[in-house]
């Protein structure tokens, strides 16, 4: 005889606090899984695709309905919830903001990094890891740019998966972010065909600029976008079948922008205008990295790394503050395989890190930059 299959009502605490505290009816939403026995409460709010009415949370008892008795925060609430007509056989009331406060304890500040706002330039598998990884790190806010749409290679690395086949990348990556409760939209653009006013508007308001684009002409416009809103950036990239990548962090009037670092990829290195170097980016575009083979495992270490230093411009006294402390502002680093090709001159062992200084015999036309070694009184 087979036995039948238990029931599990899993609750989001906060969240059915939040849909009873107007004293009236509300709907909840989440997550259905009948033929597990699984009956998910997760929001107070819709999220289009992925969770969906699942019930109604009510102040006091309804005759006539079928309910499961709460008490949370003290409060006893009744929860009517679709597809369960008699009490679960379990209850799960998941553990508040709280616990997720506790595994963060000592590595950010302690009121959290919730008021923050990353805009993160790019969707890719690099932009992706980099934004679970601040988002799972308590950053409360986070803008994704990107003008692509998720492919079927793309599946090889990124936290993407095949429901999101063919989305906007901005959106879908957006999405996922948002499930690990920051508040998160995508923005579906060309930065490179923004007006420097029309960049600067949706920036307005960020603290930290994160930029993971391949395109070198997208990186440049960005950096000059950190010097003129005065807004710190993190660039980072990955190359040599992704087990290589290096790491920019730029902070207008404390040391070297990314056109200092970089800049000698536009093939123009000395004062040049504005409108010279626009001209620069573009060319540089013709040279850029063509998309290759490589694995999850090498690109979630570039992440890693680009994150680490993003939460360091982010909390600037915590726990990765010597990353900042350093003098350095170009950090390239290698993965798990052993280095090989030209890069094995660059490289000596695996998970090998370079940290170089910037030196600049004159300012740098971008942010003024002169390297405090070759400056004379």
């Amino acid at each position: 005889m087979k036995a039948e299959k238990r029931t599990t009502l899993v609750v989001n605490s906060e969240a059915v606090s939040r849909a009873a505290c107007s004293g009236a009816s509300r709907p909840i939403f989440g997550i259905a899984r009948p033929a597990e026995g699984v009956f998910q409460i997760l929001s107070d709010r819709a999220e289009p695709g992925v969770f969906s009415r699942v019930g109604r949370v009510h102040p006091a008892r309804r005759p006539g309905l079928s309910l499961v008795a709460l008490t949370i925060a003290d409060q006893k609430l009744f929860v009517e919830v679709d597809g369960i007509v008699s009490a679960p056989d379990e209850v799960l009331i998941l553990s508040g903001s709280e616990s997720i406060s506790d595994r963060r304890r000592g590595l950010v500040p302690e009121d959290g990094l919730g008021r923050f706002r990353v805009d993160l330039f790019g969707g890719g598998s690099l932009g992706g890891g980099a934004g679970l990884l601040l988002a799972q790190g308590g950053v409360g806010h986070i803008r994704v740019y990107d003008k692509d749409r998720f492919d079927t290679p793309n599946l090889t690395r990124h936290i993407c998966d095949m429901k999101d086949l063919g989305r906007e990348k901005s959106v879908a990556l957006a999405e996922k972010l948002s499930l690990h409760g920051v508040d998160s939209i995508g923005v579906t653009t060309d930065v490179t065909t923004l007006s420097d006013q029309q960049l600067d508007l949706l920036l307005k308001g960020s603290d930290l600029l994160l930029a993971t684009m391949d395109s070198p002409h997208a990186q440049f416009v960005v950096n000059e976008a950190a010097i003129r809103n005065k807004i710190p950036a993190v660039f980072a990239g990955a190359f040599e079948l992704a087990c290589g990548g290096e790491i920019v962090v730029v902070r207008a009037g404390s040391g070297p922008c990314l056109f200092c670092a970089a800049g000698f990829r536009t093939g123009v290195l000395g004062g040049v205008q504005l409108a010279e170097r626009r001209q620069a980016y573009q060319d540089a575009e013709q040279n850029k990295l063509e998309a290759e083979p490589g694995l999850g495992a090498d690109i979630a270490y570039v992440s890693a790394v680009a994150a680490a230093y993003a939460l360091a411009v982010l909390d600037p006294n915590g726990s990765r503050s010597t990353l900042l402390r350093n003098g350095h502002a170009f950090t390239l680093v290698h993965g798990g395989s052993q280095p090989r090709d030209s890069y094995a001159d660059l490289f000596r062992v695996p998970f090998d890190v370079i940290n170089a200084r910037v030196v600049r015999d004159e300012p740098c036309p971008v942010c003024g930059y002169q390297s405090p070694s070759e400056v004379t009184s």
